[in-house]
């Protein structure tokens, strides 16, 4: 296995005490496999993938847990060591790109410190070349005048492009990306999927995506992971997933998705309810309050992940291994 998360806890201090964002977390990514992680905001995959990459804010920490990256524990490397991994063996694209990429420097110079952070012994010739290669690699035509642009002559599609051709170029092992697609429209959207799904197999990487949207995982990914106030409340490869969900959140996201042949005039089904404070987590299972198959267990107790056929699920409902009537 490429990457594995065991146990994972990250919390917050805040001014009212401290928040869980990340509660015992465990899941893998193997090699080459594209891992899709959903949930709404606030589920904490973002705060997952900050945890992997040691990015956390100063009021954050890693409270439990091992990150092992090639058997090898992330959390117990120094910040040299892991200057080392970072964009070299494990890259990430960031949610919004006007906000991650630089607005005072070109495109080239921001793709070609990555570079030659990791390639010391690259002359900036080289790294120049290497550059406009990536980015014609990733679809920006004229690439050479193009790497000569500031973010801001970009469009929002060009800047997530710019995006992926740094997290690439240094061809790394595991790829992770915090909603791609955010804040783009349709076709673009489809565009950067492709592009993702093409390169994850040009380099031969394995790609971890976080996203809330499902329809998305439905065209990219491998396997699924569905996270619910900082843990796994369900797992399963993606087809699996979406002919039988299993756990009421994941149906509940189901459900929610407007579809083209839905003729049907009834309002779409939400989710009733908000995501619990995490500040003030209701006793028993997280999901009880928004749940429409609550039983009065869920109330009291709190349900273990457990696997049901080709799934692992966290609910009552399947407290035997199949499901209760």
């Amino acid at each position: 296995m490429l990457l594995e998360v065991k146990n994972l806890t990250t919390e917050f201090k805040v001014k009212n005490g401290t928040v869980r964002a990340v509660n015992n977390l465990s899941f893998g990514v193997n090699e080459g496999e594209i891992l899709a992680i959903v949930g709404e905001s606030g589920s904490g995959k973002s705060v997952t993938s900050l945890s992997i990459m040691g990015l956390l804010s100063d009021n954050g920490k890693v409270a439990s847990g091992e990150i092992l990256y090639r058997g090898e524990d992330l959390l117990k490397k120094s910040e040299d060591e892991m200057r080392a991994i970072k964009g070299d063996k494990i890259s990430m694209i960031f949610q919004e790109p006007m906000t991650s990429l630089n607005p005072v420097y070109r495109v080239k110079d921001q793709i070609m410190e990555s570079i030659l952070t990791h390639n010391p012994k690259m002359d900036k010739k080289e790294a120049l070349k290497h550059t406009v290669d990536m980015l014609r690699t990733v679809g920006i035509p004229s690439p050479e005048e193009r790497a000569e642009d500031y973010p801001h002559q970009m469009s929002g599609g060009m800047r997530q492009r710019v995006m992926i051709a740094m997290a690439l170029s240094c061809q790394p092992d595991l790829l992770i990306a915090d909603e791609p697609t955010t804040a783009l429209d349709v076709t673009i959207q489809a565009q950067i999927l492709e592009l993702l799904y093409e390169m994850r197999e040009k380099f031969k990487m394995s790609v971890m995506l976080i996203t809330h949207d499902l329809g998305v995982v439905a065209e990219a990914a491998d396997r699924v992971v569905v996270m619910y106030c900082g843990e796994i409340v369900e797992s399963a490869d993606v087809k699996a997933l979406f002919e039988k969900p299993m756990h009421p959140y994941t149906l509940g996201l189901l459900k929610s998705i407007p579809r083209l042949e839905d003729e049907s005039t009834d309002p779409l089904y939400m989710i009733r309810g908000m995501v619990p404070n995490p500040l003030h987590m209701p006793q028993g299972c997280p999901f009880s309050d928004r749940c429409d198959r609550c039983m009065d267990i869920c109330r009291k107790k709190k349900p273990e992940l457990r696997p049901v056929g080709d799934h692992l699920v966290r609910c009552f409902l399947y407290e035997n291994g199949e499901e209760t009537k």
